[in-house]
């Protein structure tokens, strides 16, 4: 990944002719959402194709998920916590179509492994255990803690096979347990996209079930099993509260706006929408869903997007 020289447009922006002159805060923030990782495909050809950042903590002790500069709570019991009877209330500006009933989703995945770089690390990538060097992610944001994430599918010994961040989708390959620290989540994301409605899990328990916006069917939103792999506390704008970057990268736009087309979950500024296709691809949700669900995440939280 190259070191970022200036803001870059995000894959999926929303009504820019309805927003206002964006303030110097806001486009440092968008361009955290904008140019989550940006890394180019050529590379990454051989890889398999199926499927921010604490320092290394004391000896004995569990790392601790980090989500921008402060620690947050334990994933396996703040939503249940918070939310009330498993679902999310509707947002007051939300359409009605958040109150329709949840479509039957997918079983849910826990517990999950997710990795990240650690601090000032770069990242290999091999074909397998032990084999040929693929490529060698880096921190693209330099102080920024945005630093290269996984989700671990195995570990032997020393290597974990993992699923990469970048295209083509549901790429997979290996890197060594010693760059990276782990952390373990009990949530677990499901997305229909026919029926534009999302559920999330802590552990087997339902913890928000609620309507949200997909891709037109011209930048429609990518199917397959992915990953949260950036956490973005505050965007604002049109991003809301709060915003997840996500493996999967758009299958249409591989190139928007000096992005990769990566996918995002988040926040909006436009909530009369909900129940709706009309994003290029990323998922958006109620402000209230994103302030509760993206201060409970962690890098490797498994989302799954499918059609029906």
């Amino acid at each position: 990944m190259l070191r970022l020289r200036r803001p870059r447009a995000d894959p999926c922006p929303e009504s820019r002719d309805t927003e206002p002159e964006p303030t110097r805060e806001w486009v440092r923030r968008r361009a955290l959402v904008v140019a989550l990782v940006a890394i180019p495909a050529a590379a990454l050809v051989a890889v398999n194709s199926s499927h921010p950042m604490p320092e290394s903590p004391p000896a004995g002790a569990s790392p601790t998920p980090v989500v921008s500069e402060t620690q947050p709570p334990e994933t396996s019991s703040i939503l249940t916590e918070e939310l009330a009877e498993g679902t999310v209330e509707p947002d007051p500006g939300a359409s009605p179509t958040t109150t329709l009933p949840p479509p039957r989703p997918g079983p849910p995945v826990w517990p999950s492994t997710g990795a990240q770089a650690k601090h000032g690390r770069a990242v290999t990538i091999y074909r397998s255990a032990k084999g040929k060097a693929l490529r060698t992610l880096t921190d693209p944001w330099g102080a920024i803690p945005a630093h290269p994430a996984f989700r671990v599918l195995r570990q032997a010994g020393e290597w974990l096979e993992v699923s990469l961040p970048v295209r083509p989708n549901e790429s997979t390959g290996w890197i060594r347990a010693e760059d990276v620290n782990q952390y373990t989540t009990n949530l677990s994301i499901d997305i229909d996209i026919d029926a534009r409605w999302l559920t999330v899990y802590d552990r087997n328990q339902v913890v928000i079930s609620v309507a949200i916006v997909v891709g037109t069917p011209y930048t429609p939103t990518p199917s397959g099993s992915f990953f949260v792999s950036d956490l973005i506390p505050n965007p604002g704008g049109p991003f809301g509260t709060f915003a997840l970057g996500l493996s999967a990268h758009s299958n249409v736009l591989t190139e928007f706006a000096g992005g990769d087309g990566q996918v995002a979950m988040h926040g909006t500024n436009q909530p009369q929408l909900m129940g709706t296709a009309s994003s290029h691809g990323c998922v958006r949700v109620p402000n209230n869903v994103a302030s509760r669900l993206g201060p409970a995440s962690t890098v490797g939280i498994p989302v799954r997007m499918h059609h029906g």
